[in-house]
């Protein structure tokens, strides 16, 4: 109660009626500033006509930061995997990982190249960056859990009958604490609630069914390395599926630019950019053809002047990423943090995390007013993520994480945004980064 009240003390009393304020965060603030409230000056009139009441409470962009402190004081937030399918009734873990109010600093080499290409992201990152697990938003992020952990989750989650590979996983993990819980003469259920509630255990031993798993259907496979589909249980096609998909995403981080929802109670879903796969450096013609989308069917001649402009301002220098396997020929996203470029959209009201404005982008660069570095170009993007389907983990973050290059991060940055976030994102960045022996220990 404590936390919510030092952290209310910053924002009008209005702030309770906030209407995209999350539920379970609403509750616990005015269940401790109940007592203290009272009639008096700051309270509003009952009819709601006063300027207040009327909606212009705090901006979005202190709501996230008001948000932010609640959630490091220990208040949960309901995501929406929980939302859909109600809380997780495990006891929450301890979180030894989240900063407290001195900054932490977990990746101080890509600090220092920070501040090398963006002066302005570098001192705002310094001045608090942070990330938090959070239901999926415009501006937030997107990181793509090891294969492991989305066992993990299946297995902690999932109905009995609903995954295969979530039933194999408990059946073994009943027969391998039977012994402990009969040698201990510990009540079984508790025994088995314990271990289930810890990650490194259940992410090695999710390592290991898997690896057995795929010995056996390499073993059974022909010369050629097939397999005929009809000799595959289901445990087997789920795990090859799983194992498929996450190879395909592994160590995503995606910037969420637009949700969408339907009426059908199910989860929200996400189109995202992938931050961390660059793709070129500069800019030349052709490729200045595909960035404006004059490579796609039916596009009609792209403007010479336009094309000749865009290669004069980034083709020394520019950062182009691969964003996702879908609408790769569709004209790139342009992410930026310049609001006042004409045609920039801000993703979510008080983000600063800008897209469009291409031509207005260019422009700022020939006139000297930006440098080409504080534009991010993605091909392609991921459409329809949801992270009810366990496959990423959804953050809400500081600006900086959103907005700065990925180029010759000396730590990735998947890594550095799970060890912001805590918990157990940070221990399952730990448990991944023992695995890796191309990165510099100095830089971990």
């Amino acid at each position: 109660a404590a936390v919510v009240a030092l952290a209310l003390a910053s924002l009008p009393k209005s702030a309770l009626r906030h209407p995209t304020w999350n539920a379970p965060l609403r509750a616990a603030a005015v269940a401790s500033t109940t007592p203290r409230m009272t009639a008096g000056a700051d309270e509003p009139p009952a009819d709601g006509a006063d300027a207040e009441a009327s909606g212009s409470g705090p901006s979005p962009e202190a709501w996230r930061e008001f948000r932010r402190q609640l959630i490091d004081g220990g208040i949960k937030v309901t995501t929406d995997h929980e939302a859909i399918n109600g809380p997780d009734d495990l006891p929450a873990a301890p979180d030894p990982a989240r900063p407290g109010p001195d900054r932490v600093a977990v990746a101080p080499r890509n600090e220092a190249l920070l501040r090398e290409q963006n002066e302005q992201l570098w001192q705002e990152y310094m001045n608090g960056v942070w990330a938090h697990p959070s239901p999926l938003e415009p501006g937030g992020l997107l990181c793509a859990l090891p294969l492991q952990a989305q066992i993990t989750r299946l297995m902690r989650e999932a109905a009995d009958g609903e995954s295969a590979v979530a039933d194999l996983m408990r059946e073994r993990l009943t027969m391998e604490l039977k012994p402990a819980a009969d040698a201990g003469g510990s009540d079984r259920d508790t025994v088995y609630r314990t271990w289930l509630g810890n990650t490194a255990y259940c992410y090695r031993l999710a390592e290991s069914v898997v690896s057995e798993l795929l010995r056996d259907l390499q073993a059974r496979a022909s010369a050629r390395g097939r397999l005929d589909p009809a000799s595959l249980a289901p445990v087997e096609r789920e795990v090859l599926d799983l194992f498929s998909r996450s190879q395909d995403t592994w160590q995503e981080v995606c910037l969420v630019t637009r949700v969408t929802e339907d009426d059908s109670g199910s989860a929200p879903a996400a189109e995202a950019v992938v931050l961390n796969r660059p793709l070129a450096k500069g800019v030349n013609p052709a490729l200045a053809k595909l960035l404006t989308g004059a490579e796609r069917q039916g596009a009609e001649t792209p403007d010479p002047a336009l094309l000749d402009r865009f290669v004069r301002a980034f083709g020394d220098e520019a950062a182009v990423y691969l964003g996702g396997p879908k609408l790769q020929r569709e004209p790139a996203i342009c992410v930026h943090g310049h609001g006042d470029l004409p045609g920039a959209r801000e993703v979510s009201p008080g983000t600063r995390i800008f897209v469009g404005g291409l031509e207005g982008a260019i422009d700022a660069v020939l006139e000297g007013r930006c440098r080409p570095l504080d534009f991010r170009f993605f091909v392609g993007r991921h459409t329809g993520i949801r992270s009810s389907t366990r496959e990423y983990e959804s953050m809400a973050c500081a600006r900086p994480l959103a907005l700065k290059q990925c180029l010759g991060l000396p730590k990735p940055l998947w890594h550095e945004v799970m060890e912001l976030a805590g918990g157990e994102c940070a221990e399952l960045s730990r448990i991944e980064i023992l695995k890796r022996d191309d990165l510099d220990p100095e830089a971990v």
